[in-house]
């Protein structure tokens, strides 16, 4: 009985005991989500552009007045721009908070999918995840929406299947490739139950219908041009975007650069033999995650696209849920080796040496013992990926990028068409036209790479204003020592000079206001 009255129900107690290690590791995450606030790679900042001019009443585009499919996460760009919308807050903002809920919800589904029977394995899931600052280094993007949407309806299947499969068709508006989840969770219903998954199925294809007509109606299309922009990309420069069977070694190499170093050989083992154990012992809702990945992992180099680091996201949530488990495993195995001794029966049988409290004490050793083999990942990852945050790459080209993008919208007339090969930041804080010379969000741009290479596809959006970042010179020098350039083009504004690395905005002669510095 429990302490109010009434008797406990097996459920009930699963959920207190996740919610009391969910407010555990809120007191970790929200300062990480505060650290982070605000902050995103470039390219989530697209979305955030068509939530913008969604919630400022210029309609769910990216450049006004411009129907273009170009942003990957459309689901997530119309709950940024409704929750915007209510609260007022500013869509960055709301980026944030729902990367710290989606967080929340995730470790929550890992515990409540351990338990009972591997309840500690999914608390060191948790704690892995959830503190994984490669994870929190894409706050803002869909993947946090995407991911508590299909655990979620992993968790709900068997016992409400049709609201399962609306949150999983939600999970498609929220990302197409959460396809590849919905899939495989059809998959397991199917073997599980051995019949079609009906009351499942339908109702995830009416709500992802939908998702794709109203697409086709707004945009004119059913998937975003982004799927063919990046495998414009990787055929155009191989070399620089990388795909096919060079898709994830490149993931790869960059997770070891970036973030986990030497931690990431024994993550790979151990995560990927742990993954397997995940789909035996655990609930649902974790083998809809691994499921996912492993979709994900064969899927992406079959698309041709050019990689980048966000699409491993769910491969990450496996290995280091699958990592716990196999830290469990290991502390299992030392739990039942010093708690157990040799029997007197003719088979050899193992009995417990100390009945109840001997085995539970060998089962704390044997946490510790799986502690002392997870953690090091842990303390790998957050002392690499704080040293990678303090001042380096990512961050100064966020505070440079959205310098520009104020300078401009300062400065530039309003009917300003600014160039730039990554356009995410500039556009959100400039608030002008931005022609993205790589094509992602300016289909003219594809055509013209194919035609005559960056230079054509710079030309086309007859751009008044260019973006160039001295990072980038290699790559941009083509655009800047092409014919003309140097007679067309004038420096109107340098951000950070004198640094180390720079950005200088160009201005078309002639185009700017009277008396425009």
């Amino acid at each position: 009985m429990s302490g109010g009255g009434g008797p406990t129900t097996p459920r009930r107690a699963a959920w207190r005991f996740t919610a009391l290690h969910v407010l555990l590791l809120a007191a970790v995450l929200v300062p990480l989500a505060v650290h982070f606030h605000g902050h995103a790679i470039d390219d989530f900042f697209i979305t955030y552009r068509y939530a913008d001019n969604l919630v400022h009443g210029e309609g769910f585009r990216f450049n006004p007045g411009e129907e273009v499919f170009g942003t990957t996460a459309p689901g997530h760009g119309l709950l940024l721009a409704a929750l915007a919308a209510l609260t007022g807050a500013p869509v960055p903002s709301v980026g944030t908070a729902l990367t710290l809920a989606g967080m929340l919800w995730i470790v929550a589904l890992l515990i409540r999918a351990s338990y009972p029977e591997r309840r500690w394995e999914g608390v060191l899931a948790a704690w892995l995840v959830g503190t994984s600052t490669p994870l929190w280094v894409f706050a803002g993007g869909e993947v946090f929406t995407v991911t508590p949407l299909l655990m979620t309806a992993g968790h709900l299947a068997a016992r409400r299947p049709a609201t399962a499969g609306v949150l999983a068709g939600l999970a498609v508006w929220a990302r197409p490739d959460a396809g590849l989840g919905v899939a495989a969770l059809g998959l397991l219903l199917l073997v599980r139950d051995r019949r079609l998954p009906h009351r499942f199925g339908w109702p995830a294809a009416a709500v992802i219908a939908t998702g794709l007509a109203a697409a086709r109606a707004w945009f004119g299309t059913f998937l975003p041009q982004t799927l063919e922009a990046k495998r414009v990309q990787s055929r155009w420069q191989p070399g620089l975007w990388h795909s096919g069977e060079e898709f994830w070694p490149q993931f790869l190499e960059a997770m070891s650069g970036l973030f986990y170093g030497p931690a990431l050989i024994p993550l790979l083992l151990f995560g990927a033999v742990g993954a397997a154990l995940a789909l035996r012992h655990a609930g649902d809702a974790l083998r809809t995650l691994v499921l996912w990945a492993a979709t994900t992992l064969l899927a992406y180099p079959l698309l041709g696209v050019a990689m980048y680091p966000w699409y491993g996201v769910p491969l990450l949530f496996a290995l280091l849920t699958g990592y716990a488990y196999a830290a469990g495993a290991a502390g299992r195995a030392v739990a039942r080796f010093l708690s157990a001794t040799p029997g007197d029966t003719p088979s050899g049988t193992e009995r417990p040496t100390g009945g109840r409290r001997g085995f539970q004490a060998a089962t704390v050793i044997g946490l510790a013992a799986a502690l002392v083999v997870a953690w090091p990942v842990t303390l790998l990852t957050l002392g690499r990926a704080a040293g990678r945050l303090g001042g380096e790459h990512r961050t100064e080209r966020q505070v440079l990028y959205t310098e520009a993008g104020r300078w401009l919208d300062a400065h530039a007339a309003p009917d300003a068409r600014v160039a730039a090969i990554e356009v995410g930041i500039l556009a959100f804080h400039s608030r002008r036209h931005v022609h993205d010379v790589l094509g992602l969000v300016s289909p003219k741009s594809l055509s013209a790479i194919a035609e005559g290479g960056l230079v054509r596809a710079f030309r086309v959006g007859d751009p008044d204003y260019f973006l160039y970042y001295t990072p980038q010179a290699s790559f941009l020098d083509v655009i800047t020592g092409s014919p003309g350039f140097a007679e067309e083009w004038e420096v109107a504004h340098r951000v950070a000079p004198g640094e180390p690395h720079e950005v200088i905005l160009y201005r078309r002669k002639g185009s700017g206001p009277p008396g425009a510095p």
